[in-house]
């Protein structure tokens, strides 16, 4: 946070560490999940709450979306290997929207029917979308 404080355009500072964190919590490449929050809470004392309201709910969207999935794999008959999906707060993210159609694979879009079966009892009224350009499959 020393460095941070010599920054002059903090505004340039934030759009690029949002957007290299979304990468960070989607891929889930981060070093340490705490030592993000750590960093969100510096920023937050230093800039005030406008300027890390984005990041906050990004980082919370991840935490969210892992309870999410573990009571999705609780709602499933049967275990779902490698499937896991994150829900992510529109308009905190800087992901654009698809412009593309995308045709879900057959192996997958049962799945995908299922998840999406889930979440509308859960939350009814939110209305999912799919980000498949974010998506990663083995």
């Amino acid at each position: 946070m020393v460095i941070f404080k010599y920054i002059l355009e903090k505004d340039v500072f934030q759009r690029f560490y949002r957007s290299l964190l979304a990468h960070r919590l989607v891929n889930d490449t981060s070093v340490s999940h705490d030592l993000e929050g750590t960093m969100i809470s510096n920023l937050k004392q230093e800039c005030g709450f406008e300027y890390t309201s984005k990041l906050q709910k990004m980082y919370t969207d991840t935490h969210t979306s892992r309870d999410l999935n573990d009571r999705f794999h609780e709602f499933c008959s049967s275990p779902i290997p490698g499937f896991s999906v994150m829900v992510l707060s529109d308009g905190s993210w800087p992901f654009p929207r698809p412009t593309s159609e995308f045709n879900v694979p057959p192996e997958i879009q049962m799945y995908h029917e299922k998840f999406s079966t889930f979440y509308d009892k859960q939350h009814s009224g939110r209305k999912l979308s799919w980000l498949y350009n974010q998506s990663k499959g083995e």
